[in-house]
């Protein structure tokens, strides 16, 4: 486990974002919300976001967290691993489509894979993504424990991507100004692609 941010033992939006995981890596929030209800991280869609620096190897990495979409359109981020500078498939988005999710390696013949998926505003839903750096095509993605089919939306999806050194870990953002309109909470980050097994529970 190489990130984990819950907002659990909060009652209002803290300062800086409690790393879970043992790591320290602490996350600096920008104009992020916090529900009280559901004790969730919220994203206005303009200006929010959650950074952090990891120095682990996540060419394989697994990112599982529980998510609402207040009004899912092109092209919100839900979670960015970024080297400081140059992007050339040593990155990974996801992203929010109109009707997909799409994961990109941003880069000047930038990869990427769709999954189709039909958004429900409003609604909480457990989000699962394998990442796999032999390619955007081996990489999976879960709702709710459900497998996601892939769109037909893709380019490069072959191309290996190894991000490795320092990185900028985002939630809710991607720092080229791509911003999440919607809410997350129990986000974790693991150094390792999950099992469907691990996933399930």
């Amino acid at each position: 486990l190489e990130v984990y941010y819950d907002g659990q033992d909060y009652t209002q939006m803290p300062t800086t974002v409690t790393d879970k995981s043992g790591n320290n890596r602490t996350g600096t929030p920008t104009s992020v919300g916090f529900d009280t209800e559901y004790k969730a991280f919220t994203f206005n869609g303009s200006s929010s976001g959650i950074s952090t620096t990891s120095t682990a190897t996540l060419s394989n990495h697994t990112a599982s967290m529980w998510i609402k979409f207040d009004s899912p359109a092109a092209w919100e981020a839900v979670y960015t691993i970024e080297p400081v500078s140059g992007n050339d498939r040593n990155n990974a988005v996801l992203y929010v489509g109109n009707s997909y999710f799409r994961l990109e390696s941003v880069g000047n013949t930038g990869p990427y894979f769709d999954f189709g998926y039909d958004f429900v505003i409003g609604a909480w839903v457990h989000l699962t993504l394998v990442f796999r750096g032999t390619g955007l095509e081996d990489c999976e993605m879960y709702i709710d424990n459900v497998k996601l089919v892939p769109s037909g939306g893709k380019r490069s999806e072959t191309d290996n991507i190894t991000i490795s050194g320092t990185n900028t870990v985002s939630v809710g953002i991607d720092p080229g100004s791509y911003y999440l309109d919607g809410s997350i909470a129990n986000f974790r980050l693991f150094n390792r692609a999950l099992t469907s097994d691990e996933i399930y529970q």
